[in-house]
C-alpha cells in the first residue's frame, strides 16, 4: 500500500460509474493539500466521496495521479482568491458611479457572484484540505 506525504499536489482522477446500459469513464483534476500521511487508496476513496453527490452512488477510481508541486496549499489558494476578488472589486467601485450611489450595475453582478463564491471558500479553507 503506498502513502501520501504530506504536501500539495495537482491529481488527475480517473473514475467509472455504471450508467443506464453500460460503464461510463470521466476524469477529474484539481488540486489537493494532504495534511498528514495517507494511503493512496484512503486518499482517492475521500476525492471520490466528494464527486458521488454529483455523478451517483456507483464510482469506482480506476487511476488516481498525483504529482506534487510548490505553489500554495489549497488553503493558502482560497485566501489568495478571496484578496484579489476584494481588489477586483474595490477597483470596480472606484470606478463606477452606480456602484458609488448604491445602484443597480450589470457590470457588477459577475464581481458580486465570484466575491461570494471566494468568501464560500475562504470560509470553508481548513475543510478543503485531506
Amino acid at each position: 500500500m503506498e502513502n501520501v506525504e504530506p504536501g500539495t499536489y495537482d491529481f488527475g482522477l480517473a473514475v467509472t460509474f455504471p450508467a443506464a446500459r453500460k460503464s461510463t469513464y470521466r476524469g477529474s483534476s484539481g488540486r489537493v493539500t494532504v495534511k498528514h500521511p495517507v494511503a493512496k487508496d484512503a486518499l482517492a476513496k475521500r476525492l471520490t466521496d466528494r464527486l458521488t453527490g454529483l455523478a451517483g452512488k456507483d464510482i469506482t477510481v480506476t487511476r488516481l495521479e498525483l504529482i506534487p508541486t510548490s505553489g500554495p496549499t489549497v488553503a493558502e489558494q482560497a485566501v489568495i482568491d478571496y484578496m484579489d476578488c476584494i481588489r477586483v472589486a474595490a477597483k470596480h467601485l472606484d470606478s463606477c458611479e452606480a456602484c458609488q450611489n448604491e445602484q443597480y450595475c450589470e457590470a457588477a453582478e459577475p464581481i458580486l457572484y465570484h466575491l461570494e463564491l471566494a468568501l464560500d471558500r475562504y470560509e470553508r479553507r481548513e475543510s478543503l484540505l485531506v
